[in-house]
């Protein structure tokens, strides 16, 4: 209870930390933005810099690709200021089209249209707002009236103020470009900065950061530095890619402005996923306005969506080799939050500052809480996931992400690195005394239902092993070797023991299982010779228990190769050099994974069966399985 207690404080102080950092940004955004801005400016413009530096020197080279890059931004806003003036321009052309058009859309629906309809609904709903209210009526009451003597009441006065001065109209022209001006500035300046100091900059927050942990620290800042590096630079090229066309298209089919339209699809395609669908708003309005037909429209639309799949599907894969590490619920949730603080800016920017968050998430354990939300990484392994699929009683699931495993790697591996480290989570939860008898019953038979499933995937005939003979020898009898399975004394290991008889069974067997009792170790209890016995435990301190089992059926069965499987042990463990689980079990070998022990039971039937039928008889249908090391004594 008190580390809980510890963890649910620390977490909820880092809530706090968090809500007080995201009101300082919003407070002082007016500061924050340019800084933000200038930092993604430094990350985008660090790689030509420290290229040029080589040739022309550190102060010469950062001025140089500053100013290269803010004469572009310049000279794509003046295009863009050009083209914006001559749409002002054209304005009341477009507006007659746009009358015309609606006019004759009214008029050709019919009196009953829904069009007609909807605009008397908002002529009455305007006339009831503009009605004139009781106390209006009251207030007209009290207003003065005409004497009968013929006296007018007051003739209202009306103040009329002189023409605006120079200065007046200076301050009117230039207040509004001030705040713009002064923030652009400000970029530049941050920008020079932090290019000329690069390396001072990082050595201070390194040191900030933590310098008792240097390899972290410069791991975080150069992964943060290449990822959004590589994004800006990539997106730069998708977005020039996906605007050259547009703008060239939009000017062939005669939507005007087609430059205009071409930067601001460039520019609004750095918002995620809505960022083309608002930059084809406006050429889809316009190609309605300038012409009298519906052509221009469903030309304009054809050309957005023709080159948004090519974008999105063609060159997007070949141009991003790594991705941003962000989840697509991430990049959405970022979108808004960052929207939110700094307006559009924060929209532009919510993917590069979220991309920092992630990377400082991975290497901060403080923030992990930050990449498990928002990076691309799954927040379960297929171990937790495929315990919690049984938990919740969905084998299906559980049985299609075997199903997804599988297309890329055998069942083996499946078995070994997905069930069995799932069913050692739920021995972990049954020793912590967290799963309950019925939650343990729920994942038992999930598990056995899973088991059905992925048996019905395989519908290729087994052959038994050893079935087949030389043809020199085929009148000799081949006796199939024995193989049993003895769980221990709980649920866990009886299902462990059953996926063990089920990769037997693709491997050509004929096992059986065996739930450990009392009277299990006498010779009576068993209908043949068993040639291998595989003992299944799920406890990792079951030594001790194995041990008395093993010496019970070395006397029950003298003749049987007794092999004890710990699979909750890491491979290989206690064998080697020491010997440890060997030893203590007293078995002739000891296996931690079900495809070491099907190697282990395979080795031993192909030594016992010649020497006791005089026939070297070949095992039958193999199972594709990695080669697995055997280590020790066995």
């Amino acid at each position: 209870m008190p580390r809980d207690l510890g963890e649910t404080g620390s977490n909820f102080a880092t809530f706090i930390v968090f809500v007080v950092i995201a009101g300082m940004l919003y407070l002082g955004r007016d500061i924050f933005v340019p800084l933000a801005l200038a930092t993604l400016f430094s990350f985008a413009l660090a790689p030509p810099m420290l290229w040029l530096r080589r040739y022309v020197g550190r102060a010469a080279s950062a001025i140089l690709v500053v100013a290269l890059a803010f004469t572009v931004i310049a000279g794509f806003g003046t295009v863009v200021a050009s083209q914006i003036a001559s749409l002002a321009g054209n304005l009341p052309t477009y507006q007659y089209h746009l009358e015309t058009k609606l006019h004759a859309l009214v008029n050709g629906a019919g009196s009953n249209s829904v069009v007609e309809r909807a605009a008397s609904m908002l002529k009455s709903l305007r006339t009831e707002v503009e009605k004139p209210s009781d106390a209006d009526k009251i207030e007209s009451a009290r207003a003065p009236k005409a004497s009968p003597t013929g006296e007018q009441p007051p003739v209202p006065v009306i103040v009329l103020e002189s023409a605006p001065g120079p200065v007046q109209i200076i301050r009117g022209v230039l207040g509004p470009m001030l705040a713009p001006l002064a923030t652009t500035g400000i970029v530049v300046l941050f920008v020079i900065f932090m290019l000329l100091n690069r390396e001072l900059l990082r050595d201070r927050f390194i040191r900030l950061a933590g310098a008792g942990n240097l390899g972290r620290t410069t791991e975080a800042l150069d992964e943060a530095a290449y990822r959004v590096s590589r994004y800006l630079l990539m997106q730069l090229m998708v977005n020039a890619v996906y605007g050259l066309p547009i703008g060239i298209g939009l000017y062939l089919i005669g939507v005007p402005n087609a430059a205009l339209w071409s930067g601001l699809a460039v520019v609004m395609r750095f918002v995620p996923y809505i960022g083309p669908w608002i930059a084809a708003v406006f050429p889809l309005a316009l190609s309605i306005a300038v012409a009298s037909g519906w052509d221009l429209f469903f030309w304009t639309a054809g050309l957005f969506l023709a080159v948004e799949l090519v974008t999105g599907n063609v060159i997007e894969p070949w141009l991003y080799r790594s991705r941003t590490g962000l989840s697509s619920i991430a990049i959405v949730v970022a979108a808004v939050f960052w929207t939110w603080l700094w307006g559009f800016v924060g929209l532009l920017l919510s993917i590069p500052l979220t991309v920092c968050l992630v990377v400082v998430g991975r290497h901060v354990p403080r923030l992990e809480f930050l990449s498990i939300l928002l990076g691309d990484k799954p927040a379960l392994t297929p171990a937790q996931r495929f315990y919690q699929r049984l938990l919740a009683a969905d084998p299906d699931e559980a049985t299609e992400q075997a199903e997804s495993f599988l297309k890329a790697q055998p069942i083996g591996a499946f078995y070994d690195e997905v069930v069995i480290p799932a069913l050692a989570l739920a021995q972990l939860d049954r020793d912590r005394g967290v799963l309950e008898s019925d939650r343990l019953a729920v994942l038992t038979e999930s598990a056995s239902a899973v088991l059905e499933n992925l048996e019905e995937l395989d519908s290729a005939p087994v052959v038994p092993a050893h079935a087949e003979a030389p043809d020199d020898s085929a009148s000799v009898p081949v006796r199939i070797p024995s193989v049993l399975c003895v769980a221990g004394g709980r649920e866990l290991d009886r299902i462990a023991a059953l996926y063990l008889v089920d990769l037997l069974r693709r491997d050509g067997f004929a096992p059986r299982v065996l739930q450990l009792d009392r009277g299990v170790a006498t010779r009576g209890g068993f209908e043949s010779a068993v040639d291998v016995v595989c003992l299944s435990y799920m406890k990792s301190n079951a030594a001790v228990q194995a041990r008395y089992l093993v010496r019970r059926l070395r006397r029950g069965l003298p003749g049987a190769t007794i092999v004890a499987g710990f699979w909750s042990q890491p491979t290989g463990y206690g064998q080697g050099t020491g010997g440890g689980l060997l030893a203590a079990t007293e078995a002739d070998a000891v296996a931690t994974s079900l495809r070491e022990a099907a190697e282990k039971i395979r080795k031993a039937v192909v030594a016992e069966v010649p020497a006791a039928t005089g026939v070297s008889a070949p095992i039958g249908r193999r199972l594709e399985m990695s080669p697995l090391p055997v280590a020790g004594a066995e």
